[in-house]
């Protein structure tokens, strides 16, 4: 098995599905929910004694995590990482219901590219040495909702698996593994459905990420 089949193996369960819950909330994340919500909800601690926390997450989740992205819409640039947060958050809001329908991968400074069906694209890539993780995408198992499969790509340009699964015995202990995998030929282009509003899906550059900042009210 190789980086190749654990990325197309893991994007094909959200072929044809809208993200739902596009933010751009935390430091440069942008995060994307599809598929059957479920809502977690946390008692309180002794730590946090009257307050119960619950969320809302999606049966899957990718969360870009790269320090340098860029968003586009319709070839247009909508926000960097580097932007304000409120056009971060426009940003997000613009790609909401969107179908991701591609995506690429490389291994030489590493980077790639997201790109959606209504015109949507970001393009990111590793800027500093110390990044360890661009972008990670999570799928909730059935039936058992706490076992969980992480697909991430790293700054090293590797892909890496973190399975969580309960044991037969006991179901809130959990068997951990993280196993990395290389990507054939030092790129990947994967294809989930039909190009952005019938046009062409052309690939994005390093200089698409690397350019200043768009003008962004």
């Amino acid at each position: 098995m190789t980086g190749n089949d654990i990325i197309r193996s893991a994007f094909a369960r959200i072929a044809g599905l809208p993200c739902w819950q596009a933010l751009g909330e935390f430091g440069t994340y942008l995060t994307f929910h599809f598929g059957a919500s479920k809502v977690d909800v946390t008692e309180p601690t002794e730590a946090v004694r009257h307050r119960r926390l619950a969320r809302v997450d999606g049966q899957y989740v990718l969360r870009i995590e790269a320090y340098q992205w860029v968003a586009f819409q319709d070839g247009g640039r909508t926000a960097l990482s580097e932007s304000p947060r409120d056009a971060i958050r426009q940003a997000a809001a613009t790609l909401q219901g969107q179908k991701l329908i591609a995506l690429t991968v490389r291994t030489k400074q590493a980077g790639g590219e997201f790109v959606f069906d209504l015109g949507g694209r970001v393009a990111y890539q590793v800027r500093d040495p110390d990044e360890q993780t661009l972008w990670s995408f999570h799928t909730r198992l059935d039936p058992d909702p706490d076992d969980v499969d992480i697909v991430s790509f790293t700054a090293a340009g590797k892909v890496s698996l973190f399975t969580l699964r309960g044991t037969v015995h006991e179901q809130r202990e959990y068997v951990k593994e993280t196993t990395d995998y290389v990507v054939d030929g030092g790129a990947l282009s994967v294809q989930l459905g039909a190009s952005p509003n019938g046009g062409t899906a052309k690939p994005l550059g390093n200089s698409d990420v690397t350019k200043g900042p768009p003008s962004v009210s």
